[in-house]
């Protein structure tokens, strides 16, 4: 089922690939945000308490990262490579 575009939550990466800017629209506040490493290990999990929230890749192995927006039933996933 195709979601329309503008109800997907939208990345934004800055300052060197470190940082990872999640915004989202008010159906996904109170979303869990999960980050997976390309293992399938947890690298951390937030809240999703505002329409914005940063990541911050700065302590993290370089590598590809799998970002998991999750409400109820709705799910969305992204890819992130941090150089």
């Amino acid at each position: 089922m195709a979601t329309p575009k503008d109800t997907k939550p939208e990345i934004t990466t800055i300052t060197n690939d470190n940082l990872l800017v999640l915004k989202a629209n008010r159906k996904f506040k109170g979303a869990e945000i999960e980050v997976f490493s390309s293992s399938g290990y947890l690298v951390t999990s937030k809240k999703l308490n505002k329409r914005k929230v940063i990541i911050d890749f700065k302590n993290v192995r370089t590598g590809a990262y799998l970002i998991r927006v999750k409400k109820g039933k709705t799910q969305e996933e992204f890819s992130f490579t941090k150089q």
